[in-house]
This record gives C-alpha cells, structure tokens and sequence, in this order.
C-alpha cells in the first residue's frame, strides 16, 4: 500500500459516525481531532475509555491515541487550530433528530458550518457525514459562502456514514 500524504482533520461529533471516522482516518496516518461539546464524552475519551461499541474500534483507537494521531477538543474553533496546526479537512458529524414533524433537525450542522466558515484559516475541504435529507450539502455549501467573510476557499462534500450501526438503520 502507498504510504498517504498525512492532513490535519477535525471531525467534528464524537458519536458512532465521527469516532469511528476519526479513528480509521487517524489509523490511515493523518492527524485528527475530534471535537464534542459534551463534557462527559470528553473526559472518557481523554481517560482512553470508548463510549460507543463498534467491532474493532477499540483496539484502534487505543493504538492511534497512544501515537499521537486522535486527540479531542471542547469546541469547534480549538479543533480549527488543534495545537497550532490548521485543519485542511473538516467533517461535520453531528447528530439530526427527528423533530416532531418528522424532518430532520440541521441545527446543529448549520452552527457547525457557520463556525468553521468563520474561523478555518484556509483552503478547508469541508465533509458533511451527518445522516441528513437530500441537498443538505448544498444548503451547507451556500451556509459556509454567507459566513465566510474573510473570502477563504472551500470545497464542500458529502459522504454517507458506513459505520456497522448505521448499516443496521438502514436495513432495518
């Protein structure tokens, strides 16, 4: 296998989706952090403790924290600049419950995406694996361009979850 050009990530959610993502990136050589607002998840992660079950991703992640590759932030803005380096790749894996109508609730991915464009300090590709409706990317897209001020390019990208749980959702 060919040796990857190691990049800075910032996934940003903790969950099943974001964990798994930053694990397996870190696992492949680039350096990532993981951001969650949630301080409980927080502190486990930093103590070595995995608070999801996904097959494998124990082990993994034991492996790519001890090296370096996963660490773990509070908020979005420390995840942008983790320990002086910019993130070149951000994805956006945060939850979208269902709201009472049935739709999907994209709070959290638009505060996700007005954060990043306010604050990504470059050339960012911007990665949406939040499960979310059709076209969302495109609202996210149109979402960075309105808070991006300071004019920074961007390519925005969607990429489905493929995490052992999310595969059960879908065929279930």
């Amino acid at each position: 296998m060919r040796p990857v050009k190691s990049h800075d990530v910032c996934v940003v959610g903790a969950g099943y989706v974001g964990l798994v993502t930053g694990a397996c990136l870190a696992e492949i050589g680039h350096r990532v952090v993981c951001v969650d607002s949630d301080p409980r998840k927080l502190k486990a992660l930093k103590a070595g403790k995995v608070p999801i079950h996904e097959p494998g991703l124990d082990e993994v992640f034991r492996r790519v924290v001890k090296s370096g590759k996963l660490a773990f932030a509070g908020s979005v803005v420390e995840g942008l600049k983790f320990k002086g380096r910019r993130a070149e790749v951000v994805f956006i894996a945060v939850g979208t419950p269902p709201r009472p109508d049935g739709s999907a609730d994209l709070s959290a991915v638009e505060a996700v995406a007005e954060t990043v464009a306010k604050h990504m300090a470059g050339y960012t590709v911007i990665v949406d694996k939040s499960t979310v409706p059709v076209e969302t990317g495109d609202w996210v897209s149109k979402t960075i361009q309105r808070f991006n001020k300071a004019g920074r390019l961007t390519t925005s990208c969607r990429t489905p979850s493929s995490s052992a749980r999310a595969r059960r959702s879908r065929t279930s």
